[in-house]
């Protein structure tokens, strides 16, 4: 028990040591894995960095950021209209925008996964599958986000569905493609005539050779899905109101814009930056499996 748990000490031990090895080689992937891993930090320590986030300032309504002569450095990006705190508004924006797409991600790539599997595995439901996808693709997100609207209630649930049901078809697409195109190829053929079950050629032969493209669609669907979260509740779909998101706060902001236009321009460029680091983290990725290979 003692030598297998050793063994396991040594293979993670040079597994780390590998990846930092790898990662602090290129400039893009460093950048990307750092600064997402320092967002990741800052939206799980939100509670503690900003835990009165509710409470109001009245006598501070429309407060000016803490660089303005009028500004205070307890209120760094000023106060709204409402008397909240923007800058602690905007850390809890963040926690929650980034939690709902990392939740939209994950059903995706769960659902996704199992969707492509039948379909690469099960012949006869291939067809019905992709034409089902095909056709999802064809309907917009916002029109479908309209008729949820009317029909079951304007909620962050029947935004995250509409999401997720929007970004399926892509991933199931891509991924089946992927896997379909491995199969074809003359390693697969040689383990199958050697008798080797499906299960087995999916385990050792084509999950290594495909989860590198299987990360870099993952990164594409949590970036597709951040900038589809925040452009719907945007346009004032999928809020309610105990609920805070970048896109909610974008349009709430632009009530102070031409006092405060700091409050609006925040969330957007936690956005942008954060689409930045996962671009990053993605061209550095390639670049580093491509020198590998």
């Amino acid at each position: 028990m003692m030598n297998k748990f050793n063994l396991w000490r040594i293979k993670i031990a040079k597994h780390y040591l590998l990846f930092i090895h790898v990662l602090h080689k290129n400039l893009f992937l460093m950048i990307g894995f750092y600064g997402l891993l320092l967002a990741l930090l800052l939206c799980l320590f939100t509670p503690w960095l900003a835990p009165d986030s509710q409470q109001t300032y009245p006598s501070l309504r429309l407060l000016l950021p803490a660089w303005y002569e009028q500004g205070q450095l307890n209120h760094i990006l000023g106060i709204d209209n409402h008397g909240y705190d923007i800058f602690k508004r905007l850390l809890w924006a963040s926690k929650n925008s980034l939690f709902i797409t990392l939740l939209i991600t994950f059903s995706v790539m769960i659902i996704g996964s199992i969707i492509s599997l039948c379909a690469v595995f099960i012949k006869s439901s291939s067809r019905i599958i992709l034409i089902t996808c095909k056709t999802i693709t064809t309907i917009p997100p916002l029109l479908t986000m309209i008729i949820f609207a009317f029909f079951s209630g304007n909620s962050v649930q029947n935004l995250m569905f509409v999401i997720i049901l929007s970004m399926l078809p892509r991933f199931i697409y891509n991924i089946y493609n992927m896997m379909s195109s491995e199969l074809k190829k003359t390693y697969i053929t040689a383990a199958r005539l050697d008798g080797l079950s499906t299960l087995s050629i999916m385990r050792y032969s084509i999950l290594p050779n495909t989860w590198n493209n299987y990360i870099r669609e993952t990164i594409a669907i949590f970036t597709t899905s951040l900038i589809a979260l925040t452009t719907l509740t945007f346009l004032n779909f999928g809020v309610e109101s105990n609920h805070n998101e970048l896109g909610m706060m974008m349009h709430d902001m632009i009530a102070i814009i031409a006092i405060n236009y700091w409050g609006f321009i925040a969330p957007g460029l936690v956005i942008l930056v954060m689409i930045l680091l996962l671009n990053f983290f993605d061209y550095g990725l390639r670049q580093s499996l491509s020198h590998r290979e």
